[in-house]
Parts: structure tokens; C-alpha cells; sequence
């Protein structure tokens, strides 16, 4: 009943706040990361002229904190974009994000055996290019030699875009609400990405243009530096750059009754 209750109101669940969190827990590292890529994006934005605090409140990442007067607290967006690793663990550690290793083509429980993991527990500002550098470094790499160079190009054998695409869908869409982490799981013929939550827009027009979102602050932020996209083109972008590489198109899942 009160997952209802709250389904019924305006605000979304990322603009909740967290009265115990305050501008202490904020990572000073995402901001300069928000303001640069905001800056590349657009150079006469209005809220680059704002100090930290105005920018954060702009961006609805703080409000008024509804204990203390005169003082300000995180909203969950605000924590989950710019908070610190301390402050993650403590409010929410299992909404981290897990980077693991495969070495056969099949999910074996046994951790001692058969897989190796990275838990990633940044502000989403550092962990998106983290994890995508991650993903690239460790895929099969095409060599290549452009004429008239001297110095061969390696090339992941996956796009960047469908990388950065899937890991950001993954971490914008996902159900915050659900405890548990993002999973990016490489096996050694496969890249899945596992996020809790079921898709709000039906797999089968991920190829068509129009978005849904539960979160739509997080979103909203990442749109402003060119992570995400807001028009539903996602899907289609990495189902054409995909075939373009003349690889196999990603394969698209969402459960409602299980919500992944």
C-alpha cells in the first residue's frame, strides 16, 4: 500500500530526500566532472556561474532539509550523481555497481572458481567513464592500419557508443527502490548488463523513438552532459552500430513479475 501511495504522487522516486545526508557527503570530484562536461556541452549554461551549493540546489541534488531549518540535505538523485563513497555505503550499499568476470561462456556460483570482481561504488559522474573504460580495455581488441600511418589502431571489437549506451540505460533506468546491485558481466562470448527493475518501455520498440523513466532527475542530469538520451534512441543506436560492426544484435529482456 505505500508503494502505492507513493506511485501517487507528482515527484519521482530519485527527488526523495535524505534528511541525514548534507552538503559533507557530496564528492567535490563529481561536481568538477558535472561543471566540465556541462561546460563542453554548453559554454554560456547559466548554472556554471552558480558556487556549488546554488548548482547542487538548481539540479535539485539538495532541498531544504524538512528537520532542520535553514539547512539543506541530499535528495536521492543528488546522492546517487554526486555523493561521496562513504556516504553510498552508508545509505545504500547495495546500489553499487558490480564489474564481473567470467572465464567460461556460464554463470558458476562458486567465486573461489570461476569468476573475479570490481564493486564500483562512486557517484555516477566517476563511475559511468570508469565502467565503460573498464568494459573496453578488457574486450578483444581489432588492429588496424590507416594509409600512409605507421602506427597501427586498435579498435574494441564492440562500439564504444553501444557500451556507453547499455552502461548508462543501466544505471538511469534501474529501480533504485530494489536493493541490489547493477551487474556487468563479462563472459568470454558475451557482455551482460543485469539492472534491477523492468523496462518501461516494451523491448520490442526499443528501436522506435519516445522514453519512459522512473527517474527522470538522474536522467535529466546525465542528458544535460550528453550521457543519456531523452528521446528514446538508445536502443536503436546500438542496434546500428551493431549491425555496422557485422556483429550480432543485442538481445533485449525485461521481466515485470520478477522486475530485472
Amino acid at each position: 500500500m505505500e508503494l502505492f501511495y507513493k506511485e501517487r504522487n507528482a515527484q519521482t522516486y530519485d527527488t526523495t530526500t535524505i534528511p541525514d545526508a548534507t552538503l559533507d557527503d557530496v564528492d567535490p570530484a563529481a561536481i568538477a566532472t558535472y561543471r566540465r562536461e556541462r561546460q563542453a556541452v554548453n559554454p554560456n549554461a547559466s548554472e556554471l556561474n552558480y558556487d556549488d551549493q546554488r548548482l547542487l540546489f538548481a539540479l535539485n541534488a539538495i532541498t531544504k532539509n524538512p528537520n532542520q531549518k535553514g539547512e539543506y540535505c541530499l535528495t536521492f538523485a543528488g546522492l546517487i550523481l554526486f555523493g561521496n563513497a562513504i556516504a553510498l555505503r552508508r545509505y545504500f550499499p547495495m546500489h553499487r555497481i558490480d564489474y564481473i568476470l567470467v572465464e567460461g561462456k556460464e554463470w558458476v556460483s562458486d567465486p573461489d572458481k570461476r569468476y573475479q570482481s570490481i564493486e564500483i561504488r562512486e557517484p555516477l559522474f566517476l563511475a559511468i567513464p570508469k565502467l565503460i573504460t573498464l568494459v573496453l580495455n578488457d574486450l578483444p581488441k581489432a588492429f588496424g592500419l590507416e594509409e600512409n600511418e605507421i602506427h597501427r589502431r586498435e579498435t574494441p571489437l564492440i562500439p564504444r557508443k553501444v557500451i556507453r549506451e547499455a552502461i548508462v540505460n543501466a544505471v538511469m533506468h534501474r529501480n533504485y527502490r530494489e536493493r541490489s546491485p547493477v551487474q556487468i558481466i563479462r563472459f568470454c562470448d558475451r557482455l551482460e548488463i543485469r539492472n534491477p527493475g523492468y523496462s518501461l518501455k516494451s523491448t520490442d520498440e526499443f528501436d522506435q523513438p519516445g522514453s519512459k523513466t522512473r527517474n527522470e532527475q538522474i536522467a535529466a542530469v546525465l542528458h544535460e552532459i550528453n550521457l543519456a538520451e531523452t528521446k528514446g534512441s538508445g536502443g536503436s543506436v546500438m542496434l546500428e552500430k551493431m549491425r555496422e560492426a557485422n556483429l550480432t544484435l543485442p538481445l533485449f529482456v525485461s521481466n515485470r513479475d520478477r522486475d530485472y
